[in-house]
C-alpha cells in the first residue's frame, strides 16, 4: 500500500526540477526504508528548492509524524493546505496528528473540511460518530 502511495505521489511531482526531484525521491525511498530522519533531511533539501510544493510539505510532515514530531508534522500540513487547500489528503494527515496528540476539536475540523472536499473516509468517519458536515 506504501509503495503505490509512494508511486503515485511521485508521479504527481514530475514537474520538479531534476535536482529538486532527486531529493525528493530520496526521501520517499528513505521513508519507504522506515529511515524516517534520512527522509526528512532528503525533504528539506528539497523543500528549499521547492518552498511551494504541497506535496513535499506533506510528506515531511508524515516523516515528522512517524519520529514523533507531532507539531512540526502540523505546521507542515498545515503549509500544504495553505498551498493547496482543495486537496482533502492533507487535512486527513493533519487530523491523524491531531487524534494522536488528543486534540479532537481540530481533528473535527479537519475531517469536517475534508469531507466537504468529498473525503469518502472522512464523510464515514463523521456519519459514524453522529456529526454532520
Amino acid at each position: 500500500m506504501i509503495r503505490i502511495l509512494v508511486l503515485a505521489l511521485s508521479l504527481v511531482l514530475t514537474g520538479l526540477e531534476a535536482t529538486s526531484n532527486a531529493s525528493f525521491e530520496k526521501g520517499l525511498k528513505r521513508m519507504e526504508e522506515g529511515r524516517y530522519p534520512e527522509a526528512i533531511n532528503s525533504f528539506n533539501s528539497a523543500v528549499k528548492k521547492e518552498p511551494g510544493n504541497a506535496e513535499i510539505l506533506s510528506k515531511r510532515g508524515a516523516a515528522h509524524s512517524q519520529v514523533s514530531r507531532p507539531h512540526m508534522a502540523i505546521h507542515d500540513f498545515s503549509r500544504a493546505i495553505k498551498l493547496s487547500p482543495k486537496n482533502p489528503s492533507y487535512y486527513m494527515q493533519r487530523a491523524q496528528v491531531y487524534s494522536e496528540t488528543g486534540n479532537v476539536n481540530s481533528m473535527t475540523i479537519d475531517l469536517i473540511a475534508a469531507a466537504r472536499l468529498g473525503d469518502r473516509l472522512a464523510q464515514n468517519l463523521l456519519k459514524e460518530s453522529g456529526i454532520s458536515w
